[in-house]
């Protein structure tokens, strides 16, 4: 491909411009540029997702859970993974980069009320062999899936609280 011009005609007469490629809004050069930082940009978000993912499913008193929230357009199941601390699960949405949690279970406020098998509908977004959990705080009711080999270690952890931490437990099993 040669070099390009352009040829600018007055009443003073006609002269030719030599284009500098370079220069040119929508030339080559700029929407090549344009395309390997669309790229990059993208590959770097894969990057950050997976990164995120990688930490929160090798940390400590991690596991796979899915948790539904209602009808509607925000509504339905979101898979995500859980990790535990004294007084609350922390849920992380696989689906954000955020490195916060997406929501927190409190076993001080609220309760595991009841306990059932998937139904064939949900089970394409939740872990394989899944237990579903009610969850109950104040007026917010979520249903939590996890695994059945989970679910006995999140029963524990819900029913073994530390002195001093109350819990209105019902039997659930």
């Amino acid at each position: 491909m040669g070099p390009a011009y352009s040829v600018v005609c007055t009443s003073k007469g006609c002269r030719t411009y030599k284009l500098k490629l370079s220069r040119m809004k929508g030339s080559p050069v700029h929407i090549a540029w344009y395309v390997v930082m669309i790229i990059a940009l993208a590959l770097l978000a894969v990057l950050l997702f997976g990164y995120r993912r990688r930490r929160l499913a090798l940390s400590q008193n991690a596991i796979e859970m899915s948790v539904h929230r209602g009808r509607g357009l925000l509504g339905g199941w979101a898979m995500g993974v859980a990790t535990y601390t004294d007084t609350e699960i922390r849920w992380y949405r696989l689906s954000s980069f955020l490195p916060v949690p997406s929501d927190r279970f409190s076993r001080i406020d609220g309760q595991l009320q009841s306990q059932r098998a998937p139904r064939s509908d949900e089970l394409m977004w939740i872990p394989p062999d899944s237990v579903i959990f009610e969850f109950r705080a104040g007026a917010q009711s979520d249903q939590l899936a996890v695994a059945r080999s989970a679910a006995t270690g999140l029963l524990s952890w819900w029913e073994s609280a530390p002195p001093g931490l109350r819990t209105d437990q019902r039997d659930i099993c």
